[in-house]
């Protein structure tokens, strides 16, 4: 199953997080950091410091969406977030099972 992760040289990861507003206390207190160029939650993560269960339920995956269908998706998924850095739509591991059903 494709996630969306990118692995360095140093053996870290960096996941990124679609975190609801409300949460946002809860994710930066399980160590998860805002990147406010890119407007997303993000988690370094290493060998001796995996990404906590807690914050599995908030890790991003990239799926295929169609312009012209965006908003038909936006309204149906509600996690689903375009990343203009990495010019691709990102949803939450429940809409991702959905979509790509």
């Amino acid at each position: 199953m494709s996630n969306n992760t990118n692995n360095n040289t140093n053996n870290t990861t960096k996941y990124t997080l679609i975190v609801p507003f409300d949460d946002k206390d809860i994710v930066k207190a399980l160590g998860a950091k805002w990147d406010s160029l890119n407007k997303n939650w993000y988690f370094v993560g290493d060998l001796n410091n995996p990404l906590p269960e807690e914050l599995k339920k908030y890790k991003s995956y990239p799926v295929h969406i169609e312009y012209e269908d965006k908003d038909i998706f936006k309204t149906k998924y509600k996690s689903l977030r375009w990343s203009p850095i990495k010019k691709n739509w990102l949803c939450n591991e429940t809409d991702y099972k959905a979509i790509t059903a």
